[in-house]
C-alpha cells in the first residue's frame, strides 16, 4: 500500500523499539531512550521478518559491535554486518546491516558507503581460504557466524541476501555506479532495502486480510469498469444468508460456494465478524430509527428488505470473477474485503437472527443491493469510498475522521504507550470504563484547547473534525509528544479536581490545558489554583454561571492578560 510517511511513523517505530528492549532482562548500563531503541531495533526486525520473539534466539544472531558491548560487555569487530540469519529450512542465509537514526530523515538514496562497508566479512564469505588464513584474528562472534557460512556453502542450494535495515526512507540506488560495481563483484547476493515505509506497513494497524467466496446468478450480478487502473467494480442482489455467511467468524464456511444445506441451527450459531467492519467508519449504534426499521421490515416483509433498505457498499483489494454453472453463475472471491458502509444494516441483521421472538427462516426470503469495489491497495482510496456512500444513519464529521491515515496512526502510537485510543462512536459503552482511556473526539477538544482556544473547544466538535481538522491534528514532528503529554494532563487535572473543593467542569480542563502550555515555570495544580483565582474574580454586567463564563470571549481575554504578565507576548496559536 503506498503510504504517507512522515515523523509520526518515525515515533511510532521507536515506541515499537522501545517496547521490545523492554523484553530483554540482561544488565545493562544505563542507556538513554534512543540507545534503547537502537537495541530493540533488532528485536523488533527479527520479529518481524522471522516471527523470531525468543530474545535468546535473537541473541545468537547479532554481530554488532555497539550491540555487543551493551549486551554482552564484549567487544566484536563486526565488519560491517551487525546480523546474520541462516535458515535452514529454507536454505537461506541473510546479512543485515542495521542503521538507526536518531531523528526523522526523508532522503531517497542511500550513500553507497553504506553498501561497501559490508564487504570486509562479505569478502570473507566469498574467500573462503583469505576466511581461513585471518579467522584467528577476527572477533569471536564474527568469526563463529563465517564458520557457520563456511559450513553452508558446502550445499549450493543456499541463496544469500543482504538487508539493508534502516528507520530512515532512503533505498539503495541500483543504477549508480559505485552500486552497479558491487552488484557485480556479489553477483550470488540479493540485495533488499527494509527502511521506515517498509516496516511502517508491517507494523501499523490494519485489518486481517478477510477472504470470502459466493456464487450468485448472472442475472442479478451487474459489472462496470471505472477509470481507475485498480479496477472493476460490481452491483449484486444478495441474500442475507449469503451476506451473513460471508461475514461470519466462520472461515471455512466463508469458502463454501454452495450453502443450500446449511441449517436453520447452523445458521442461528454464526457471529459476525468485527474484523470485516474495520474501516467501517462507526461502531454500531443500537437502536436508532433507522436500525429499528431495519428489524421490523425482517419481521413483517422481509420480501421488500431489498427495496427499503440503501443498500451495502464492500470494497477489496482484489475481486476474482469466474464464470460457473455453464455461464449461468459467477463465482467471486473476494480477498482482504471490507464492509466500508452498511455496517449498520448488517449488525441489525445479525441481532435480528439472534433474537428468539425473531422467524430466521425470513433471512432466506430476503436480499439486499451489495456493492463491490475493488481499490487494489491505493492509499485513501477506501477511506473515500466509506465517506461517499454512508448516509443512511447520520454521518458526523468526525465518524468520518475515524478512518482517517492519521487517526489510525494516533491510535498505534497511543497503544505502545498503553493508553485505549476509541476512535468511533459506538452504543458499547463498556469500552470506556477503561481508566487509561480516551475518545478521538476529546482529544481532539483538547488539542484545540492547547492550540488556542479552550473557549471553543467544548462546542465545535464538528468543525474540529471538519475545517479546522488539518490545522488541530498537524503533521507535524512534535505532534506524538504532544498528544501524549496533553492526554496525561488531562487525567492529572481531572485528580486534581477529584482530590480538591473545587467544582469540575469539563471546560476548565480547556483553560488550565492551554494555560499549563504557556506558563511551564508553574506546576498544573498552581496553574489550576490560577484558573480558579481569575474564575472567581472574573465579573459580568449580567449575573452569568461560572460555566457559561467560561465560554465567553473576555473571560479569555482575562486569561490572556494574566498569560502576558508572565511571559509577555504569545505566539503559537492556530489562526482559524
Amino acid at each position: 500500500m503506498r503510504r504517507n510517511i512522515s515523523s509520526i511513523d518515525y515515533d511510532i517505530l521507536e515506541e515499537c523499539a522501545l517496547k521490545y528492549f523492554e523484553k530483554v532482562e540482561k544488565k545493562t548500563k544505563s542507556l538513554d531512550n534512543k540507545n534503547k531503541a537502537r537495541i530493540g531495533f533488532y528485536y523488533l526486525v527479527f520479529d518481524l521478518l522471522y516471527n523470531m520473539n525468543q530474545v535468546e534466539e535473537v541473541n545468537t544472531c547479532i554481530t554488532d559491535q555497539t550491540f555487543s558491548n551493551i549486551m554482552r560487555q564484549q567487544d566484536n569487530k563486526d565488519l560491517g554486518i551487525d546480523a546474520v540469519y541462516i535458515d535452514e529450512e529454507n536454505k537461506e542465509v541473510n546479512f543485515f546491516n542495521f542503521k538507526y537514526r536518531e531523528k526523522f530523515i526523508k532522503g531517497k538514496t542511500k550513500a553507497h558507503d553504506e553498501l561497501r562497508a559490508c564487504e570486509p566479512f562479505l569478502l570473507y564469505v566469498q574467500d573462503t581460504n583469505s576466511f581461513e588464513k585471518d579467522k584467528s584474528e577476527l572477533s569471536n562472534f564474527t568469526r563463529e557466524k563465517l564458520n557457520d557460512i563456511a559450513d553452508v556453502k558446502k550445499d549450493s542450494q543456499y541463496s544469500y541476501k543482504l538487508y539493508m535495515v534502516t528507520n530512515d526512507m532512503t533505498t539503495t540506488d541500483i543504477e549508480e555506479p559505485q552500486i552497479t560495481a558491487f552488484k557485480k563483484n556479489y553477483s550470488w547476493l540479493e540485495v533488499e532495502d527494509i527502511n521506515l515505509a517498509t516496516i511502517s506497513e508491517w507494523v501499523s494497524i490494519r485489518s486481517k486480510e478477510n477472504v470470502s467466496i459466493l456464487v450468485l446468478e448472472n442475472e442479478s450480478l451487474l459489472q462496470h469498469g471505472t477509470s481507475y487502473e485498480t479496477a472493476n467494480s460490481y452491483v449484486a442482489e444478495v441474500s442475507l444468508v449469503e451476506l451473513i455467511k460471508m461475514t461470519s467468524q466462520n472461515i471455512d464456511l466463508r469458502m463454501k460456494e454452495n450453502i443450500d444445506d446449511l441449517s436453520i441451527e447452523e445458521l442461528a450459531d454464526l457471529e459476525i465478524d468485527l474484523d470485516v467492519l474495520f474501516d467501517n467508519v462507526r461502531g454500531y449504534l443500537g437502536n436508532t430509527n433507522y436500525n429499528k426499521k431495519i428489524l421490523e421490515t425482517l419481521k413483517k416483509e422481509p420480501g421488500k428488505f431489498f427495496l427499503f433498505n440503501n443498500g451495502i457498499t464492500i470494497t477489496a483489494d482484489d475481486i476474482n470473477v469466474k464464470e460457473v454453472r455453464l455461464g449461468k453463475a459467477s463465482r467471486i472471491k473476494l480477498d482482504r474485503f471490507q464492509v466500508v458502509n452498511g455496517g449498520q444494516s448488517l449488525r441489525t441483521i445479525y441481532k435480528y437472527k439472534d433474537q428468539k421472538d425473531s422467524p430466521i427462516e425470513n433471512l432466506a426470503k430476503a436480499s439486499v443491493l451489495v456493492r463491490f469495489f475493488k481499490t487494489g491497495q491505493e492509499e485513501g482510496l477506501i477511506n473515500k469510498v466509506s465517506e461517499y456512500t454512508n448516509s443512511q444513519n447520520a454521518i458526523s464529521a468526525i465518524d468520518l475522521r475515524t478512518v482517517d491515515q492519521l487517526q489510525l496512526k494516533i491510535e498505534k502510537h497511543l497503544e505502545l504507550k498503553g493508553i485505549q485510543y476509541i476512535r468511533k462512536r459506538s452504543s458499547d459503552k463498556t469500552k470506556l470504563q477503561l481508566e487509561n482511556s480516551i475518545t478521538m473526539e476529546k482529544l481532539g477538544q483538547l488539542l484545540f484547547a492547547y492550540a488556542g482556544y479552550p473557549e471553543k473547544a467544548g462546542n465545535n466538535k464538528r468543525k474540529i473534525f471538519s475545517e479546522y481538522y488539518e490545522k488541530v491534528f498537524t503533521n507535524e514532528s512534535d505532534l506524538m509528544d504532544r498528544i501524549i503529554s496533553t492526554i496525561d494532563t488531562y487525567h492529572k487535572i481531572i485528580s486534581l479536581y477529584n482530590d480538591d473543593d473545587y467544582k469540575y467542569y469539563e471546560q476548565k480542563v480547556y483553560y488550565i490545558i492551554y494555560l499549563k502550555r504557556f506558563l511551564s515555570n508553574k506546576n498544573l495544580k498552581e496553574c489550576l489554583e490560577l484558573f480558579e483565582d481569575v474564575l472567581l474574580n472574573y465579573e459580568t454586567k449580567q449575573e452569568v454561571s461560572p460555566s457559561r463564563k467560561l465560554l465567553q470571549s473576555k473571560f479569555k481575554e482575562e486569561i490572556n492578560r494574566i498569560i502576558k504578565l508572565d511571559i509577555g507576548d504569545i505566539k503559537g496559536l492556530i489562526n482559524l
